[in-house]
């Protein structure tokens, strides 16, 4: 799959050089956009990725790092570390898809059903 077909069935965020992909194939894709690769594919959501946006860890115990939140039709909000591609955190306590995402310093504000 290239990083434009994703892009048509889902929602799209671009960091620097990096661009995040949510689909209604449940995946999260992360594309090189100099040269158009997949540099990875971010399984766990149970349905279709409606949202995302980038935060960072912050803190003393925290290295700053930037992290993503994904929402989903599943009505969860996974944190992905991008350093491994993996879900740090799952949270759970939407009643419907979370539509809407954002960041306000440490604070990840959510919307949807």
């Amino acid at each position: 799959m290239d990083a434009q077909r994703h892009a048509e069935d889902g929602t799209v965020l671009s960091r620097s050089s990096t661009l995040f992909t949510g689909s209604v194939d449940h995946h999260v894709g992360m594309w090189d956009l100099v040269s158009g690769t997949r540099l990875a594919c971010l399984e766990g959501h149970s349905r279709s990725v409606h949202c995302l946006t980038l935060g960072h860890r912050g803190g003393p115990a925290h290295d700053g790092a930037s992290v993503l939140f994904t929402g989903s039709r599943d009505h969860s909000i996974r944190v992905w570390d991008l350093r491994t591609g993996r879900t740090q955190h799952v949270l759970e306590g939407h009643s419907g898809s979370v539509t809407c995402l954002g960041t306000d310093g440490w604070r990840l504000i959510s919307g949807g059903g």
